[in-house]
């Protein structure tokens, strides 16, 4: 094996490692840990074994495993892409519906209070 491997080898498990240990990822779904470790093992093995991509992607109909890899790897970016999009909005969702909330909430207390909503304490 050599060394560059190696240290490819090293890296992948590190991400994963890091990435299962997060905070945000315990709370994430068991599919998107499996899905992780899954992808880590595979570019384990493409890795260590990158004549059995070449093999992959010419039974594909690819003509190189660098290809076949590029694919994958655009495919799997899209996702993320995707991904990240939809959690954005969702929380952008969130916080819009939590900021009328507080909005509505402070307006009830201030005519509980017998001020006009709006106004400031303070002022004249």
């Amino acid at each position: 094996m050599r060394a560059i491997q190696i240290v490819l080898i090293a890296l992948a498990l590190v991400i994963m490692f890091v990435t299962l240990n997060r905070r945000s990822s315990q709370r994430s779904q068991a599919f998107k840990k499996v899905a992780l470790v899954a992808t880590v093992l595979l570019a384990i093995s493409a890795i260590a074994a990158p004549g059995v991509v070449q093999r992959i992607a010419e039974s594909l109909g690819i003509g190189r495993g660098a290809d076949l890899v590029l694919y994958i790897t655009t495919l799997a970016l899209l996702y993320i892409a995707i991904d990240v999009y939809l959690r954005f909005q969702e929380t952008d969702r969130r916080i819009a519906e939590l900021a009328r909330a507080l909005a509505l909430e402070r307006a009830e207390r201030e005519i509980h209070q017998g001020r006009s909503p709006g106004t400031n304490s303070d002022s004249p």
